[in-house]
């Protein structure tokens, strides 16, 4: 019986062998794969202007040769200025075109003059955005969708899912990035709320949970390594980028001095559209259209509450 014994113990020792290795093997393969991936999303945000100085002199295989100035711009006020310099980053399809124009009519009154980065992921917005913002960069994803996306559904984790991207390629460049989303209207200059003496400002959508529609960050190494995470976990399954975002921060809770946003002069669009009364919406400073889903409701929203300029 023993050598019977023998014999099985083995026969069970590599079986269990075999299937340790075949799961190394496949977690290596995975592994691969996402790096692959990830990758060749660095060297797409290479291509598209945001890390190379040189690059940024030449011009753009997508056909943006405008922007070069527009950046030169801002290195030099980054380089001078005694203050924090901030570039504005939108994304525009032309499904939401109306709402980039509503949203600059707004910052138009403020005269901020802020560097103004555009990513705009279809071809027809694209040539709409350097007609009506001439000082503004504009540069082309690699997307091609011009459909007014909704909330939860392909197209939109398809854009949302880039943000991290465009984040990261600026910060990547030494550029101190505010990232805004296009539903949204500015009443006063937001940047007078902010904490000069923190390395990222982020307004809340719920208690405890950041909304990624607004948000500032300076250019170091741990904004950086934050946003690498979020852009790699996106990389690794396209989604909604908000909750990912509240799980790769609170992993680096601490790392990073941040500032909350006040949600009387920043709330979410429930606070301001469903709790707020008269008084508490005379106070705030940024309006953002979120909690409701769909172009067109936005839109009717934002007419209600005198809101929409075009």
């Amino acid at each position: 019986m023993r050598p019977q014994r023998k014999g099985i113990t083995l026969l069970l020792g590599m079986v269990i062998a075999f299937l340790v290795l075949e799961v190394y093997l496949i977690d290596s393969v995975i592994e691969t794969k996402v790096k692959k991936r990830f990758d060749s999303f660095v060297a797409h945000s290479k291509k598209m202007t945001y890390l190379s100085t040189e690059f940024g002199k030449q011009t753009l295989e997508t056909g943006a040769t405008h922007y070069a100035q527009t950046f030169d711009e801002a290195d030099q006020a980054i380089t001078t200025s005694e203050t924090i310099q901030w570039t504005l980053v939108l994304e525009v399809n032309d499904g939401f075109f109306d709402f980039f124009q509503n949203w600059f009519q707004y910052y138009k009154n403020l005269n901020l003059h802020l560097p103004i980065t555009i990513i705009a992921d279809d071809d027809i917005v694209y040539e709409k955005l350097i007609s009506a913002c001439s000082n503004c960069s504009v540069l082309r994803s690699e997307l091609n969708i011009s459909d007014a996306a909704v909330f939860k559904d392909e197209m939109y984790n398809s854009i949302v899912s880039t943000r991290p991207l465009h984040i990261l390629s600026m910060l990547s460049r030494g550029i101190n990035v505010l990232y805004v989303d296009i539903d949204s209207v500015w009443l006063h200059n937001p940047l007078k709320y902010f904490n000069d003496s923190v390395e990222c400002i982020l307004q809340l959508d719920n208690p405890g949970v950041f909304c990624t529609g607004f948000m500032a960050l300076k250019s170091n190494p741990r904004t950086i390594n934050l946003i690498e995470q979020w852009h790699y976990e996106l990389v690794r399954k396209p989604r909604q980028n908000q909750p990912v975002f509240n799980k790769v921060f609170r992993k680096n809770k601490g790392l990073l001095t941040c500032q909350e946003l006040s949600t009387v002069y920043f709330p979410s669009g429930m606070q301001y559209f469903k709790h707020f009364n008269d008084s508490d919406r005379a106070k705030v400073v940024v309006v953002h259209n979120n909690w409701i889903i769909g172009h067109d409701v936005k839109k009717e929203r934002f007419k209600t509450f005198n809101l929409w300029r075009i």
